[in-house]
């Protein structure tokens, strides 16, 4: 597990470059895992574990829509 921030992202138009800080310093966890996944489903099945573990303990409400 890995804690950073968002530090926000480029847009590219074009020739021209936009940068969007709306979610600059939006605190950020990094979960990384072994390629242990044989199926999709195994994937959908920790990302959904992992996000109830998450909701249960506060760490975040799991509103995944709302980014």
């Amino acid at each position: 597990m890995q804690l950073e921030q968002d530090s926000g992202k480029t847009i590219h138009y074009g020739s021209s470059s936009l940068i969007d800080l709306n979610r600059a310093g939006a605190p950020l966890v990094e979960v990384v895992s072994e390629p242990d996944f044989a199926t999709a489903l195994e994937a959908t099945c920790f990302v959904q574990q992992l996000r109830l573990l998450l909701m249960h303990h506060g760490i975040c409400r799991g509103e995944m829509h709302s980014a």
